[in-house]
């Protein structure tokens, strides 16, 4: 076993362990209880806010001239802040019994909070709270190497939990580069001893020994737990450098292990006079469940109390899953109890950063036969694996040196830890590599909002997920919210202080607030290569998502469209090649049918395999997800006019005039097509920018038949528009091709991007007037 330690290091000359006649009668769940009992009794006196303690021994006082040191002045931190990650696997937003939470238990009639974590209080108490915090990925490899890095997936580019499937079209990377600076190494060179304890699932070559850890217990390939109780000999042999420590640590839970191993660690760093860096990365609370039977039996207990009526009409065993559920939580709240009580012990609590998080949202769908259902992260949509605000919204705690007591509403994201312990600590990072993260230590001294500048809060997660998400990518700035499908393109706009449960989209509503957060978005997924998939969810049809930083500008009015009535005459009914369908021309154009405008409704995904939409033809029947605002069309398999006439069987398209083309001038149209179930054709539509009886730009959208609308965008440059056609006649035609099926078109749209409307990238001053005019309130 001692070959699996580093060489060269001080008492790694055979596996560490405490004394044994010290830990024999050792009774973790006891040591939990009154984690007092790991102090030596001597308490350190809390500094004032911007007093400096010097860690004993120190060997960082050259850090001083660093100007990451002169950055940690406002934190009121000293270049020797020890530092304490406490990182949880699954964990949800509202699993816990933080205010935040016990106000959504109190929506659910739940106002004795089911869940009980007195440490995650505790700390809350002593330090800073984002109710905010989001996970830089919905699954966990991602989001751990982000806080590694520094970095969005979309920069590291491990955008699927290591072993998960692809998207089509490209690889992620499935290992942590060794070629990659981490923040231990970062930490180590500037002389903090680095321990890691738990999950790492970075990939199956890669562990924490490699990336800058000395000390390394239970980090490998490995995503998920094969036992949680030791074995007749105390050990866990699936697991990295988790030795058996003897008979008496039979049946020890393995959060409790890790647990132990990182309060050993911290005693030694202290002993030997070092500032330390411990990432204690919980196996806990992922699946398989599995809890020590004392703390299962207290909430099986609670539950049949008969006092959670949201438990009520759970079956006996479903109810015992969620009891295990909520063990495992207040085993890594015990756990964060430990180990500021042995920073206490050893005198360093007011000089150690602690930071509690989670990897990504909470469990909503069953997984590994466990019980979870959508409601389990209410009021927050879905959970693990979506974008919605349940599998992305995690908790986020800060208590330590200059740490000011409050709770803080800014939006932030996990890579935003590694920036910040940096700063924090006085460490310098690498130099050549890119950082995606914001630094925090304002936000935590003073509550100051960060300057995020390029980059804004985006989580990209180009992948399905076995919890029945899609590929898609999302921006978050203030109450704002929009998502993007990789697959259809589709947008949704939440706002999230009025609508915290994403029930209604807005974006239709709310097309100047789309176009920036849309841009916005693009413009940070261009900059940093990002991948997406190539098709739509492995077919042969394109993902309807294309990385587009430009600024589409502002919408030009459409207005009524015009169906033409004389299809077959113009032998425009064929497939997308037919010429006649391209250059058709005398067309007799009918008055008087008004092209719908509305919203697309939000994605389900009821059916894991094939996302859907709900029904939008505003009569309030079949909405699986609210209610959309505005005129509707959602039975494809009918047209009528205005004078009340079906024209269903003369629809060939809609044209539209827009003035004349201008040569200084880029055109983005954006659009939504479907087909009707009930025709049995696939969706076959055609859309068009004319400049006089030029096509300019031209789109073949097409799709499955299976009564879903899908979002389409072309863009037209002004590069592609030749000089003798400035000043020509500008239409757009929203056509169908005829393969056996009726196109229904929705919320189309055509922007016009001129140097003169809105500067390109978009400016302070112009976001300074959307925040004046409260677009982005």
């Amino acid at each position: 076993m001692a070959a699996e330690y580093p060489s060269g290091l001080p008492g790694f000359a055979t596996p560490h362990r405490r004394a044994a006649e010290n830990e024999l009668n050792h009774d973790c769940n006891a040591c939990y209880t009154d984690p007092v009992r790991y102090a030596s009794g001597m308490k350190s006196r809390k500094p004032a806010l911007g007093e400096k303690r010097s860690h004993r021994g120190s060997r960082l006082s050259w850090l001083a001239a660093t100007s990451l040191g002169a950055a940690v002045s406002g934190l009121g931190a000293s270049a020797q802040t020890n530092v304490v990650l406490i990182f949880v696997d699954d964990l949800g937003w509202a699993d816990n019994d933080l205010f935040y939470s016990q106000a959504f238990a109190q929506q659910r009639g739940d106002t004795d909070a089911f869940f009980e974590t007195p440490h995650l209080q505790a700390l809350a108490a002593d330090g800073r709270t984002f109710t905010q915090a989001y996970a830089s990925s919905p699954v966990c490899s991602p989001t751990r190497a982000s806080i590694m890095l520094g970095q969005s997936p979309a920069t590291h580019d491990i955008t699927q939990f290591i072993g998960g499937p692809q998207s089509p079209g490209f690889t992620y990377r499935g290992s942590l580069p060794l070629s990659s600076f981490t923040i231990a190494e970062s930490l180590r060179a500037n002389g903090y001893r680095t321990g890691y304890a738990g999950k790492w699932h970075l990939g199956g070559g890669s562990n924490p020994l490699n990336h800058g850890f000395d000390e390394n217990y239970g980090g490998g390939g490995q995503g998920l737990p094969n036992t949680w109780f030791a074995n007749s000999n105390g050990g866990f042999n699936w697991a990295n450098n988790l030795p058996n420590d003897g008979p008496a640590f039979a049946g020890e839970y393995l959060t409790d292990r890790l647990t132990r191993d990182a309060v050993d660690f911290i005693d030694r760093a202290v002993a030997d006079g070092e500032p330390f860096f411990l990432d204690l990365a919980h196996y806990g609370v992922h699946v398989p469940f599995a809890a020590p039977s004392e703390l299962v039996n207290k909430y099986v207990t609670k539950i049949n109390s008969g006092s959670y009526a949201q438990f009520d009409d759970l079956t006996s065993s479903q109810k015992t899953e969620v009891a295990i559920y909520a063990a495992m939580t207040e085993s890594v709240d015990r756990s964060l109890g430990a180990v500021r009580a042995a920073l206490d012990a050893n005198g360093v609590a007011d000089d150690t950063l602690v930071l509690f998080h989670s990897d990504n949202g909470g469990l909503a769908t069953p997984d590994f036969g466990n019980f979870a259902t959508d409601d389990m992260n209410a009021p927050l949509r879905n959970g693990k694996g979506t974008l919605y605000e349940g599998g992305i919204r995690v908790p986020l705690l800060a208590a330590g040196p200059g740490v000011v007591q409050g709770v803080d509403d800014t939006p932030v994201i996990s890579h935003d830890l590694h920036t910040t312990i940096l700063a924090a600590t006085g460490t310098g990072g690498p130099g050549s590599q890119p950082s995606d993260g914001v630094d925090l230590t304002a936000a935590l001294a003073a509550g100051e909002l960060p300057d995020r500048g390029d980059n804004p809060v985006v989580i990209h997660y180009p992948h399905s997920s076995n919890q029945g998400g899609r590929a898609s990518t999302a921006i978050v700035e203030g109450d704002w919210k929009l998502i993007q499908n990789h697959f259809h393109g589709g947008i949704e706009l939440f706002n999230l202080a009025d609508d915290l449960g994403e029930t209604t989209d807005l974006e239709t509503r709310n097309p100047r607030t789309v176009e920036y957060l849309r841009v916005k978005m693009h413009k940070f997924l261009a900059d940093r290569t990002a991948n997406v998939p190539v098709t739509n969810n492995g077919t042969n049809v394109p993902s309807g998502f294309q990385i587009d930083p430009r600024d589409a500008g502002e919408p030009l009015a459409l207005t009524n469209g015009s169906f033409e009535d004389q299809p077959a005459a113009d032998g425009a009914i064929g497939d997308d090649t037919n010429p006649q369908l391209r250059n058709a021309t005398g067309w007799s154009w009918v008055d008087d049918v008004v092209l719908e405008t509305g919203g697309v409704a939000n994605p389900v995904f009821s059916n894991p395999g094939q996302p859907r939409f709900a029904n939008t033809d505003g009569n309030g029947q079949g909405f699986q997800n609210g209610p959309m605002e505005g005129p509707q069309l959602f039975d494809l398999s009918s047209f009528t006019d205005t004078a009340g006439n079906d024209v269903t069987g003369q629809l060939v398209g809609i044209e539209q005039s827009l003035g004349l083309v201008n040569a200084e001038t880029d055109y983005t149209v954006r659009f939504v097509a479907g087909a009707s179930v009930a025709t049995a054709g696939a969706l076959d539509a055609v859309v068009r920018l004319l400049a006089g009886d030029t096509v300019i730009g031209e789109l073949n959208a097409t799709g499955p038949s299976d009564g879903r609308l899908f979002d389409f965008q072309l863009i037209v440059s002004r590069a592609q528009i030749a000089e003798p056609l400035v000043g020509q006649p500008l239409t757009l035609q929203l056509l169908r091709g005829t393969s056996g099926g009726i196109v229904s078109y929705d919320h189309a749209r055509v922007y016009a991007l001129s140097d003169t409307v809105i500067p390109e990238p978009v400016t302070a001053a112009l976001l300074a007037s959307l925040l004046a005019s409260r677009r982005l309130r």
